[in-house]
């Protein structure tokens, strides 16, 4: 067999090994499910539709026909009963399987007009009984009462079957008694029903094999062309289809045809090169824009407190000022300056370690409350002169696993920013909840919201909101950047929501399964 016969074998059985495992349901296959699945509801609901309404029907068609054969009876009474309507009335009951009895009670004498059968005299007279004096028809299916006649529905003790009679009479001296067994409507049913069930198997077989049998022609070409699909995805454009159709599926067909030279001509000479030259340029922008975004921030940050220092320096290296006191103010400026350098340049390194990957993350198991409370305490004089309320909502045992020196960086962070944005008088609450395995630790602050278009913003390196008073205590806009770069470093989310009456900043990370406890010495054990 060679490959052009090996390829086409394959096509007409939905592909090769590897090829049919990884593709779904064929189309073949799904139109036969299709039209067996039609077949199967129509016939289930004709079937059930059958078991539930042929038997009303037939009961119904019954009633008519004992309609009629009253009219019948009322008919023949009026003529005194003569042999010719005799007739009539007895072939008309014979078609019906309805036995009827028809008594005369012409000057009080019971005259019996007509009989099909005598063995319901029973039945008759406790039916008659009922209708006269209306007792005894709350045991009975009523379908019919009316002045002359009563149709209803029964059990019939002697017979011991379940019927439908009907007593009435004609004039004041006719009285007829009709009843038809519910015996034969069952089985009738029952009949039906299952010939409908069994020609129903049949139907659904048959068209289930024809149609998969003449759906062939129709998927053979989908089929060769969800190969070639295949191959051309797979690089290789050196297939046609060879398909003769004039129809939808040829267009198709001759149109990926053409597409798989134009690919193999274009791409065969540019790929490998392509995906070199935009890995380079990509590399390159990437870079560039890290270093003039650095620099920028950089020298931004740093010209403030290099040239304050310069300043400074200069006026005592001159004797601007001869009094101890301004001496010691301009150091103190000097050395606090220094300080806030200092800050921006560890930030920084901190921030570009945490983001390249090369600062490792050295997680342990640790009570993350006892941690916000010593932090929270630490920077409380961050307030200075603000009358501010600190109120704090922690659970006793807040157990993660993460590292405690990153993570007080960001409580830190959190904390400074509050105390320094805090409304005067105000209050800094921090709060802490477990949902999910997820503890979440919030920092609020009353005062002014963040504006909603500076939100997505306030991560981004050297962002400041309010320039001027950031400035004003020494804030760089790295704060939150570096907040940011940890919690994804631990896998975990932060974010910010203005209140109605401040800013909430909130951090989560999972919940360790295991226990802090405090032990007897004081010291704390890990279950």
């Amino acid at each position: 067999m060679n490959k052009e016969e090996k390829t086409a074998e394959e096509t007409e059985s939905g592909g090769s090994g590897d090829e049919k495992r990884a593709r779904g349901m064929s189309i073949r296959f799904k139109y036969t499910l299709l039209v067996t699945g039609i077949l199967a509801f129509v016939i289930l609901a004709v079937y059930l539709l059958v078991r539930a309404g042929l038997e009303p029907y037939t009961i119904s068609r019954k009633r008519s026909q004992i309609r009629s054969q009253i009219a019948l009876i009322a008919g023949s009474a009026e003529q005194g009963f003569p042999e010719k309507s005799l007739v009539e009335l007895e072939k008309s009951i014979r078609g019906t399987s309805v036995e009827t009895v028809v008594i005369d009670n012409l000057q009080d004498m019971p005259y019996l007009v007509y009989a099909t059968n005598i063995t319901h005299s029973q039945r008759m007279n406790f039916l008659k009984a009922a209708f006269d004096s209306g007792d005894g028809l709350e045991d009975l299916e009523v379908y019919e009462k009316t002045a002359d006649y009563l149709i209803c529905r029964g059990y019939n003790t002697r017979m011991g079957n379940d019927e439908i009679d009907c007593v009435g009479y004609v004039g004041d001296n006719v009285f007829y008694f009709m009843a038809m067994p519910m015996e034969g409507i069952h089985d009738s049913v029952a009949l039906v029903s299952r010939f409908l069930l069994a020609v129903g198997l049949a139907a659904i077989l048959v068209g289930s094999i024809l149609m998969y049998l003449v759906t062939s022609s129709l998927t053979r070409p989908i089929l060769r062309l969800s190969e070639i699909s295949d191959r051309m995805a797979k690089l290789q454009f050196n297939v046609r289809y060879e398909g003769e159709e004039t129809d939808e599926i040829g267009i198709l067909g001759a149109n990926i045809n053409h597409l798989s030279h134009s690919l193999d001509v274009a791409v065969g000479d540019l790929q490998a090169a392509n995906r070199q030259l935009e890995a380079d340029l990509k590399e390159k922008e990437e870079l560039d824009a890290r270093r003039r975004q650095f620099l920028s921030n950089v020298s931004h940050e740093l010209k403030t407190p290099i040239a304050l220092i310069q300043g400074y320096a200069e006026g005592l290296t001159e004797g601007v000022s001869e009094d101890p006191e301004s001496r010691a103010f301009y150091c103190e400026v000097i050395a606090d300056e220094a300080r806030k350098m200092n800050l921006i340049v560890k930030r920084l390194l901190n921030l570009t370690e945490i983001e390249s990957g090369q600062l490792r993350m050295e997680p342990e198991l640790f009570n993350l409350a006892e941690l916000v409370r010593d932090v929270a305490e630490s920077t409380r004089m961050l307030a200075g002169e603000k009358n501010v309320e600190l109120k704090t909502d922690l659970p006793e045992n807040l157990p993660v696993m993460a590292d405690p020196f990153m993570m007080e960086s960001v409580i830190q962070n959190y904390l400074s920013n509050a105390w320094h944005y805090v409304s005067d008088p105000g209050r800094v609450e921090i709060t802490a909840g477990n949902s999910a395995g997820k503890i979440t630790v919030t920092v609020f602050n009353t005062g002014e919201c963040i504006p909603e278009e500076d939100l997505p913003h306030i991560w981004d390196q050297f962002y400041k909101v309010d320039k001027a008073r950031t400035r004003s205590y020494g804030g760089s806009g790295i704060g939150l950047s570096l907040v940011k770069a940890i919690m994804h470093a631990h896998g975990s989310a932060c974010g910010v929501q203005n209140r109605e009456d401040g800013v909430a900043f909130w951090f989560e990370l999972p919940q360790a399964t295991a226990l802090l406890q405090e032990s007897d010495g004081g010291g704390k054990t890990v279950e």
